[in-house]
């Protein structure tokens, strides 16, 4: 495994337990309790943390494809341990304004390090083969968030079993333990280290799409072995590594095939090319965080505010939300592996948003409960699979920049929990379940056309950044870190 790799998984958790214990559900319930019961003044914190976010990540995505990813890694870092430090003079003397301050602290250090972070990740993990590793990443990552609630149980257990101001504090201290080790993590990451031609991007203009016939090619008369393929994409790219294909023949064929290949491939009556795909998954991305906004932060509200449930209750629920996630990551990545990425993650999603309709309507504690968990193992078990397929098909010189989207819908889940601040007020929390729900479908439907553009089989991406990298590393070597010229996204 890559160094980057490992060193990525171990701030995953570190990061993620940070998060669990200090800046998501007890921060959210002590600003309630602070502010006098106010949950417009929980979105607003939560939307400065989203805002300085948004407004430091595109110039950090920017410079990671520029300049270096690692060295806005390590300013990252420098941030992190200035959030931690304001963090704890907040809680100790509990000024809101410094709830606010740390809030847009740890806002930058988001900022900064999750493009070029998430960049280096996917340069470390080879083409066709990130479904796995992102979804194991993505089960850490959420396996990691039952170690707060865990903790929260043991130190509510000792401490009484109430929303008071002394337990949150010992929580939210613990907690910025962990953001300081995480911090100091990012002085370890290396550009260096990250792979070659490996990890490069395909164009899903000239793989083969799902059904195409396998052709077996014998050796000719020469003893030039053509191999077995599976469209005219994959045998031109095999071509490409003979030595009797002329260099300017090769260009001219390769590119009048994918030309041709484009050309075939469309949908919604000729107004979506396979150059749609990132994008459409990015957009999905945004609607959910917008709906997540709106929602998540005030789901241990309503289940605190009107059905009295204690702080171990709320740990336990968040706890089996956890574990259940992992489950269904990893059981998403293997029914992909049949079913296909994207249809596996659509099926997902519609199933996560009828769970979320029907606990809005419905009353029984133990019911909402049930649903609660099961959707939120449904609506994140996508997700990595989402974006291993970014990846997959946009460029590295490009990684940097469609990592800052992440940063976007970062701030749109903290932009959209002022709206559900606004909302949970006006109306009711149910209410607001529903609009989320509506959010979320629409962001799932937008999927459905660009089905047939992604191959159910990641092997068929492998093989094609195979081929591209002997026939472009002839002379040049495989970690010179160029493109194999099959990058979905270009550079302009």
């Amino acid at each position: 495994m890559n160094p980057n790799v490992r060193l990525y998984l171990l701030f995953t958790v570190l990061w993620r337990v940070t998060g669990s214990l200090s800046l998501r559900n007890v921060m959210s319930i002590y600003v309630y309790l602070l502010s006098g019961g106010s949950n417009s003044t929980v979105g607003l914190i939560s939307g400065l943390n989203g805002v300085v976010n948004l407004a430091l990540a595109l110039p950090a995505g920017y410079f990671a494809d520029k300049v270096s990813r690692q060295l806005l890694l390590r300013i990252a870092g420098g941030v992190g341990v200035a959030a931690t430090l304001v963090t704890v003079v907040a809680v100790a003397t509990d000024k809101i304004w410094l709830f606010y301050a740390f809030n847009a602290l740890w806002g930058a250090f988001e900022g900064l390090q999750s493009a070029p972070l998430s960049a280096l990740f996917a340069d470390s993990v080879p083409t066709g083969g990130r479904s796995g590793i992102f979804s194991a990443q993505y089960a850490i990552s959420e396996g990691s968030e039952f170690v707060g609630p865990l903790l929260t149980v043991l130190l509510f257990a000792g401490l009484g079993n109430d929303w008071e101001a002394g337990p949150m504090r010992v929580v939210m201290y613990l907690g910025m333990v962990f953001g300081l080790a995480s911090s100091a993590c990012l002085y370890f990451f290396a550009d260096d280290v990250a792979l070659g031609l490996d990890s490069e991007a395909v164009s899903l203009d000239a793989v083969p799409l799902d059904g195409e016939e396998q052709e077996e090619e014998e050796e000719d008369d020469d003893g030039d072995l053509v191999g077995d393929v599976s469209s005219d994409g994959a045998e031109l790219a095999l071509l490409a590594t003979r030595g009797d294909v002329a260099g300017d023949a090769e260009v001219c064929v390769v590119e009048g095939t994918r030309a041709g290949a484009a050309r075939q491939r469309t949908t919604c009556f000729g107004l979506l090319t396979p150059r749609a795909v990132p994008f459409l998954l990015v957009a999905t991305d945004l609607c959910f965080a917008w709906g997540a906004g709106m929602t998540v932060a005030y789901f241990s509200l309503w289940l605190t505010n009107e059905y009295h449930l204690s702080p171990i209750g709320l740990s336990l629920v968040v706890i089996a939300g956890c574990f259940a996630t992992i489950a269904s990551t990893t059981g998403a990545q293997r029914i992909s592996q049949w079913f296909g990425r994207l249809q596996t993650s659509i099926t997902f999603k519609f199933s996560g948003i009828a769970c979320l309709v029907t606990l809005s309507i419905i009353q029984p504690l133990w019911l909402i409960v049930v649903l609660f968990v099961v959707r939120v193992a449904f609506a994140r078990a996508g997700v990595p699979l989402d974006r291993s397929i970014v990846m997959d098909v946009v460029s590295k010189e490009m990684r940097g920049r469609w990592n800052t989207f992440e940063a976007i819908g970062a701030v749109s889940f903290t932009g959209s929990a002022v709206i559900g601040g606004y909302l949970v007020d006006a109306t009711s929390y149910r209410t607001t379940f529903l609009i989320t729900a509506a959010l979320y479908s629409a962001g799932t439907s937008i999927l459905i056309p660009i089905l047939p553009f992604v191959p159910r089989s990641e092997k068929v991406l492998r093989m094609s950044t195979g081929y591209a990298a002997v026939g472009e590393g002839e002379g040049e070597g495989q970690a010179d870190g160029g493109t194999s010229g099959g990058s979905e996204l270009e550079d302009d």
